[in-house]
Formats: structure tokens, sequence, C-alpha cells
């Protein structure tokens, strides 16, 4: 069976929305985007890296309010939810990481006003009174605190100032949509003091019908709050005091089976067994469970991922925690500015899913997770000198994440005593079921220094170099329990697995970059750049992967050219990249975890180009590429689809001349009697040199229109805007299962709204997902 998460929302959404705001949003010439991508404030065009930026103004006229949303409007990211907000996926040009898996690090780096989020779930909550987004692509790490491997997305949040203001905004919609969101600044003391707070309630009913119950599943319900207390104690010195808390309670997430066809790793062919079941007696070899034993009534649902109707027996639940404080202090004696940053913040995730992914009352999967995490950054910034410009940093990061995960097979699973026989000795599941429980300990120490500066060669050109030097030392204790006791027969008792592991690694990591303006709008810009990521612990029991994946470095070349046009009325900006992976940690599902492997080298190399123009005042056009390809350049030792699996275990049986029995699930996987003859001889694995990597759709390409006009004898203005969006095709998953392929698809939102010239209210009525489009966002072999 296959299984594929539908995306949330993945239907045809309307409504309308009101909105109170003080200060009015610009109009007319294309917008300055001053961004903070090299620790100084700059224009976006002058900024020599991969870079795109979003706007307050422009958050606001999308009606942007989810994390996930962002794809959306950026080349080459994609952001991919699964079975709950844990389990996240944030890619760049391809390359990302889950954080099902605990033991791997993120590759696209979060930070929120410059502090690094240790895990995907603590990123995705509502886009909360925001002043800017950026995201950069490519390995980042002599500017950033923490070193990242693909990319980095930056989200600044507004600050306190010295003027009263208010937003409020309520948005309502169908699913009984509804969300609120509002803040106030606050002047306290008079250019001294100033507080800003903020706050926002989002509600969905579920898109997706259980049919157990009947009840809507893969629904929306979370809140957050967040505060801010600006004390300037000088003219040269402030302190900024930041306190947030957010909550999110789901029934969420629901997957749909996308095909029952095929063999399982268990021998099980679906629907061969419901033409022809089997009688024989339980204690001959037989391996294949039978459809009469489970818990339906007759005939499996059909198999339409996007019914909005699905299958959980276990009802799902996502609770999300996450908060933290912060204490930013400047220091700016003269020219120079000293900025030291530390913070604490906190995460919890307590999710439950049904584990087989279908009708079947068969697995039960639960996770609880707590993580912890201090972070410190000292920065000096020079001034801009004639010639000569640097930033140097140290950077201080540990966290405690501990994890307590449950795989259980339920007893309605097997309703007897269930037997396997293989040499003479037979195997007995316990009717009363099987529980697996995994207690994981991770800690995490890195230290870090970086510097860059930029030398100005001659009028019309600079040269920038980094360097980073990290040190980063992981611990992981794991405690397993297992109710089957799998190491001898007749089978009792309990598996317990104890086990700690360390490891260490030092790494240096460079950037150079070469600039060329030729004339004032024109930039052209060449660089080279390292990554690295430091290797982990797989957090699996039992399983034929070794525990431990070693580190991940990158080498990534650039050459790109940033223009303006016609008074800046037309923006032209295109980047062209190549990076080379080696032991690049890929992730694949293998039917109870998420694990980890390195694969030998992967190479992801294409384009992004942005382009935005204005050719009326009152009309704004967009459009930005992305083109990028991801393949291996050698994974020996990949996951092979489960078809590839039973073939090559049923050609090793004929070998042996065990035709009857065919524990594909024993030969491919793990041997609890040790009396395999030469296990090593079947290769259950597949080749996937110069295949393409899953998740890493070849082409994204998205284009906006907007329009403003006055309405006659008012003071009001009438704005009308539409996003489009278009995504090629991709395989989701690691195996490249052909069942799993997700054909490309387009995306299309229009917004039409009336406001007040002076920023006072306005009113939007929107639709998201004209098109009414369905698309898979993650999927799985089960």
């Amino acid at each position: 069976m296959d299984s594929a998460s539908e995306v949330a929302p993945d239907l045809e959404e309307e409504g309308l929305s009101s909105e109170l705001e003080e200060d009015e949003p610009s109009r007319g010439g294309l917008e300055e985007i001053v961004i903070t991508a090299t620790r100084r404030d700059a224009s976006i065009q002058d900024v020599p890296i991969s870079v795109s930026a979003i706007s307050s103004d422009t958050i606001l006229e999308t009606g942007m309010t989810r994390f996930g949303e962002l794809q959306q409007f950026v080349p080459n990211l994609q952001i991919l939810p699964a079975t709950d907000t844990r389990s996240t996926s944030i890619r760049i040009r391809g390359i990302g990481s889950t954080g099902t898996n605990a033991g791997i690090d993120p590759s696209v780096g979060v930070f929120i006003d410059g502090i690094y989020q240790g895990r995907a779930g603590m990123s995705v909550g509502d886009l909360l009174d925001i002043q800017r987004i950026e995201v950069l692509r490519g390995p980042q790490g002599t500017l950033f605190g923490k070193n990242t491997a693909a990319g980095a997305i930056s989200i600044t949040t507004k600050r306190p100032q010295y003027d009263f203001e208010t937003f409020a905004e309520a948005k309502i919609g169908n699913y009984n949509l509804m969300e609120f969101r509002g803040s106030v600044n606050i002047p306290i003391v008079e250019d001294r003091v100033a507080g800003r707070f903020a706050g926002y309630k989002a509600l969905r009913d579920g898109f997706s019908v259980n049919r157990f119950n009947n009840e809507r599943v893969n629904d929306n319900n979370k809140y957050g709050i967040r505060a801010q207390l600006l004390w300037d104690v000088t003219d040269e010195f402030s302190m900024l005091v930041r306190g947030d808390f957010s909550e999110q309670n789901d029934t969420c997430c629901v997957s749909d089976i996308v095909t029952y066809e095929g063999t399982s790793l268990l021998g099980t062919n679906f629907d061969r067994l419901r033409r022809e079941p089997y009688t024989g007696p339980p204690d001959q070899t037989n391996r294949r469970f039978l459809l009469d034993e489970f818990p339906i009534e007759s005939e499996l649902p059909l198999a339409d991922p996007f019914d909005r109707k699905v299958g959980a027996n276990v009802m799902p639940k996502n609770i999300v925690n996450v908060a933290g404080i912060s204490l930013d202090t400047i220091w700016q004696p003269g020219q120079h500015t000293l900025r030291w940053l530390t913070a604490y913040r906190t995460y919890s995730s307590d999710s439950r899913f049904d584990g087989d992914f279908s009708v079947f009352d068969a697995i039960i999967a639960w996770t609880d997770v707590t993580y912890d995490q201090v972070s410190s950054e000292l920065i000096w910034t020079s001034p801009s000198w004639e010639r000569f410009e640097a930033q140097a940093g140290l950077y201080f990061f540990y966290s405690e994440l501990h994890t307590v995960d449950l795989l259980a097979v339920q007893p309605f699973y097997i309703k007897r005593n269930f037997l396997m026989s293989w040499g003479g000795a037979t195997i007995g599941i316990p009717p009363d079921g099987i529980v697996n429980t995994n207690d994981n300990k991770h800690e995490m120490l890195s230290v870090a220094g970086y510097t860059q500066g930029t030398y100005n060669l001659a009028e019309k050109w600079a040269l920038t170099g980094g360097l980073r030097v990290t040190f980063e030392r992981k611990e992981r204790e794991v405690d397993s329990i297992s109710s089957w006791k799998t190491g001898a027969a007749p089978v009792g008792g309990a598996d317990i697995i104890g086990m700690s592991e360390s490891r260490e690694v030092t790494s240096p990591q460079f950037l150079a970059v070469l600039r060329y303006k030729p004339i004032e709008d024109v930039m052209i810009y060449t660089s080279f750049s390292t990554g690295f990521k430091s290797g982990g612990f797989n957090q699996v029991r039992v399983n034929n992967l070794p525990s431990e994946f070693d580190d991940e470095l990158a080498l990534n070349y650039e050459l790109g050219t940033k223009t303006s046009w016609f008074d800046n009325r037309l923006q032209a900006n295109i980047t062209g990249f190549f990076t080379d992976y080696n032991d690049f940690q890929a992730q694949v599902f293998t039917g109870t975890s998420i694990n980890v492997r390195n694969a030998g080298r992967l190479f992801s190399y294409g384009f992004e180009s942005e382009f935005v123009a204005l050719p009326f005042d009152s009309l704004q056009v967009g459009l930005n590429i992305g083109f990028n390809i991801a393949e291996y350049d050698s994974f020996i030792d990949a996951e092979a689809t489960v078809e590839h699996q039973r073939v090559a275990a049923t050609d090793y049986l004929d070998g042996l001349g065990q035709i009857d029995f065919n524990p594909v699930g024993v030969i491919c996987g793990a041997d609890p009697l040790n009396q395999l003859p030469d296990p090593e001889v079947v290769d259950c694995s597949a080749d996937l040199t110069g295949r393409e990597l899953d998740n890493a759709p070849q082409w994204n390409i998205s284009a906006f229109a907007s329009h403003h006009l006055d309405i006659p004898g008012t003071d009001a203005i009438w704005f009308n805007r539409a996003d489009w969006a278009y995504n090629s095709n991709y395989f989701l998953a690691q195996d490249l299962e052909p069942n799993l392929h997700q054909p490309g698809y387009h995306l299309l939102n229009l917004r039409t709204c009336i406001r007040a010239e002076s920023g006072l209210w306005e009113l939007t009525f929107w639709v998201d997902n004209v098109l009414d489009t369905d698309w898979a966002v993650a999927g799985f072999d089960v």
C-alpha cells in the first residue's frame, strides 16, 4: 500500500477579511527592500547572494498568514507538512530534512529575530506582526550564528517604536475558518522606553471526514502571543527583551491510501487474498495476514486520496507548544556596533497517528518530544570605511532533546496466536499485541567563531572573504523495550536495549565573493562557499541501517546578476548555482520510522530568477522562476521499492528451495532467529546513481499582478491581486516508488479589496486555490 498526505488546505477556500491599520501601505514606484542578510542594512539589489525578500506590505497584500505559504512566492523553496507539525520538511534547491528523526539537524536554518530555531516544528506558527522575511539560498555560516547546509530563512518581527499604533485583522472563510490577529505599539517613556504586543488565534474545521466516526480531521486550532520591551538606555546603548508563547492543538494529520496494489514486506498480496484466501493450518509456514482477520466488514474502501474521506481507527492528535525569551543588546561606540543576542527557547510536541495509515486496526504510533535550547551570540560590525568593512562573531549553542516514541501492534491485528516458521523453529507473535518503546536523549553543543570582510579593490570591484570554524559534539542515550523477545524460541519476556553514543567534529567553512558593478544599477557577482551539517544517530531500535551517520559537506558555486532599469521600474535578478554534496544525509521512510543513510554524492544545479516591473503607477507585475536538478552522482545503498525487495528475497528463497515461504521482512530487515544461511548475499537495496532526489521538482514558477485605482468621489482605493504558482512533477519518496509520483500542478489565488487611502481600514474578499487543485505533499510506502 502507498499513502500520501493531503495538503492543508488543498481545496478551494473562500471568504472575506477586514483589517484596521494606522499606517498606509506603500504606493507608487518599486519598493526598495532593505535586508540584513549581510548583518548590515542594505538594499537587496546591492547584496551579492541569491536571496528573496518579502516585505510587510507584500504579506498584507497577499493575505499570507501561514509559514508554509512562503513557498508560493519564493523560487526553489518547498515547505512540506506530514503526519504532524514536527515532521515539517523545509527544502531549498531540493535539499531538506524532516524533523521526524530527532537525530538529524535541519538542512535549512530558520532564524526568528536572529535566533536559530533548532527544530523545524518551532517555526511553523502564524506569521505574526512581521516586518520582513528573507530567504537565503545556498550554504550559510560565515555571518549566521548557526551553520546551515542548504540555506536560511530569516524572519524579522516589527520592533517597538516611539509612536502609538495599532493593527487588527479578522478573517473568515469556508470550513468555518476564523482568524484574528492584532498588535499594539505603546510608547511608555518618550524616546526611551516602548512596548509592543501582538497575538493571534486561528481556527478551521477539518477538510477530511474520518470513515470510522464521521468526524472531521486535519483541522487547525492554534494561538500565539508575543511581547517586546525596548529600553534605549542611552543614545549608544539599547536593550530589547522579547517573550513569546504559541500553542497548536489539532486533530492532524491523517494520510490517505493511494493504492492497495503490490506486495508488502510481509509477503501479502491483498488483491490475491481477496480472491484466494489462505485456508491451511496455522502451524504451517503461513506469513500472510488474512483480510478476514481485520475488523472491516467486506471490501476495502476505495483508494481515492482526494475524496476527502480517510480511514483512521486511531484519532490523531498534534499538540505543540513553543515558547522563549531573549535579550538583544546593542552598543554603538562611535561608528562600531557590538551586539549581544542571547536566548532560551523550549519546544514540546505530543503527537499520535494511525501507524498503518489505513482502516486496519493494526498499528498505533505515538511520540512525545521535549526540547530546550540556549544560544548566545556576540557580533562586532565595523564602520563602512572607504575601502573596507568587516564583521566577526562568536556563537554558542546547546540543546537537550528528549523523545519517547511508541509503536504498538494492536491485539486486534492478530486475533489468534500468529505463527511463523523458519528452519524448523517457530516464532509466535503474542495475541495481546506488541509494544516497542524507545526513549532517546540527545545533547548537542555547538561553538563557533566566524568573520567576514569586504575589500573594495577598485571603484567597480569588491572582494568578500569569510571564514568560520565550528566545533560540535553530540551525545545520545537510548533505552528501548520491546514486549516481543526475538532472540530465542520459544518466545517470551521482553527485549531491552540500552546504549550510549557520542561523536564530535571540528569543521572550517569558507566564503569568497567577487562583485563587479559596471554601471550604477547593474551588479554581477560570483561566489564560492562551503557548507557543513554534522552527523548524528538514527533514532531506531532494530534496523539493517547503522545507528550512526556521517557529516555532510557541501561545495557551492554561484554566478549571478542584479539589475534595475528605467528609473527602477524594472528589476531583474538571476543566479545560477552548482552544489556538490559529499556524504549527503538521505532520509527514507522504512515503514515504521524515517531513517538516515549517507549517499556517496549528490549534485544540485540550476538557477533562480526574479523579475518585477511597474509598467504603470497603478500596476505591478512579477515573475519568479526556479529551475533545479538534484540527482545522485553516487548512491549504491539506497532504499528500494517494496517490489524490488520482494523480487530479491524471492530469488534468494528459490535458490534455497524455500518456495512456499516469502519472509521478505525477515530477509530484507532483521533475522530474529539468526538462521538465514547467508543473508549478506541478498541485495535488498537499490542503486540510485544518476537518479533524481525525491521531493525536488525541476521547475517552480510563480507570477503575480496587482492593480489599484482611486475610487472617484471617495478617499478609498480599489485593490486587486492575482497570484499563480506552478510546480513540476516529482517523487514523494526516496525509493522513487511509481505510485508516489506527484504530477505537476497549478495554483491560483485571487483577492480584491477596498481600503481607505489613509490606511485606516480595509475590506478584502479572497479565494485561494481557484482552480480547485488536488496534490500530495508527502508519501510513504506502508
